[in-house]
């Protein structure tokens, strides 16, 4: 809930050719909870105990709400009616398919009843949130937005990076503990190459984009290095030292997508549709991690003979460390499979102007 909010309000506080600015710390601060998290998570329970992954979270929501507090007040928009049918068909939608994804080949077969029961109400749900935010006069997903088609574009692009994305997060402390024997807190520290390439490629991005007559090219880039170092990853004989490096690699081009993408996104959406615009980002994002974990385990698990979410740490006593690994490099070269299609949807995005230049912004640059 939090995430579609976040958004708007840099799109609503900031001026055009700033956003990117703050988009940039966003994807910082993003990407380094979503990989410092597991670092952190993987100390707290080796050393003490799981609650303090729940209490640790209490000061941190204390200090944002402070901040949001200080936040000066935006202009109001016109009221309009609310579309609680199309609520209630989104929330159905949206957490069928999640529940789906997730949870399939996990608490329950791919083609057994209660999937095909799931994936019935997602489809059942979407189809007519469809047809309803069609017809309504207020609605709570536009759909006229999905007529542009660098909206339809950004959607696949941000669903490709967020499939990239999770899916090294999940599973490479996974390989690593596997693949390279080391333990569940080393194998979350190995995670801040990711994290570090990250960091460093949504700084540089954010400045960069100010600069260079198209930065829609930066994510096109990005998705592209991701693709490449994840490919070698997959091809190159497992070594801690190319774990490390191409992490790094990958987290770099990773780096280079949300900033300049959620300003596109804004550009698109104009003020009046600048909610509905970054919701369904944030839906491309969850359903992309989603599928991302989804495809990669089923991949890994259908190679490791008996191996389920719940057993698969438990395998390298009884199954070979060599299929594991031939497992896992199968894996990174889905991976790359999907940040290559990234990189192909950030390409063919049509190119437009995110913001206009005055002297003073030149000079300033």
């Amino acid at each position: 809930g939090l995430m579609p909010f976040s958004q708007p309000t840099i799109g609503e506080l900031v001026p055009p050719l700033e956003r990117v600015r703050y988009q940039g710390y966003f994807a910082l601060v993003f990407m380094t909870a979503s990989i410092g998290g597991p670092v952190v998570g993987g100390f707290v329970v080796a050393h003490a105990s799981w609650r303090w992954l729940f209490l640790a979270n209490l000061p941190l929501a204390a200090i944002a709400a402070w901040r949001l507090c200080r936040l000066p007040a935006g202009e109001r928009h016109p009221r309009a009616g609310t579309d609680y049918f199309g609520l209630v068909l989104f929330a159905l939608a949206a957490s069928s398919t999640l529940f789906w994804l997730t949870s399939g080949g996990q608490r329950f077969a791919w083609l057994s009843p209660t999937s095909a029961a799931l994936l019935g109400v997602a489809a059942a749900s979407i189809a007519g949130l469809c047809l309803h935010e069609r017809r309504t006069p207020t609605p709570f997903l536009p759909m006229d937005l999905f007529a542009e088609r660098a909206m339809r574009q950004s959607v696949l692009l941000v669903a490709s990076f967020a499939a990239t994305l999770f899916a090294m997060i999940f599973f490479l402390p996974i390989y690593l503990q596997l693949g390279h024997g080391v333990g569940a807190a080393v194998s979350g520290v190995l995670l801040l190459p990711v994290t570090s390439g990250q960091i460093t490629a949504s700084l540089v991005a954010a400045r960069l984009a100010r600069r260079v007559e198209d930065p829609q090219r930066i994510p096109e880039f990005g998705m592209s290095l991701a693709a490449m170092a994840l490919l070698l990853l997959a091809l190159l004989p497992p070594h801690i030292g190319w774990v490390v490096a191409l992490g790094f690699a990958t987290g770099l081009g990773l780096g280079c997508v949300m900033a300049i993408n959620q300003v596109v996104v804004q550009t698109i959406a104009g003020r009046k549709r600048l909610g509905a615009a970054t919701a369904m980002n944030s839906l491309a994002r969850s359903t992309g991690g989603a599928s991302g974990a989804a495809l990669f385990g089923a991949l890994i698990f259908a190679q490791i003979p008996g191996a389920d979410s719940q057993s698969l740490l438990g395998q390298a006593s009884t199954t070979g460390v060599e299929a594991i690994v031939h497992a896992f490099h199968n894996g990174f070269l889905i991976a790359a499979l999907v940040a290559a299609l990234g990189a192909y949807t950030a390409r063919r995005m049509p190119r437009m102007k995110l913001w206009e230049r005055t002297p003073a912004d030149r000079s300033d640059e």
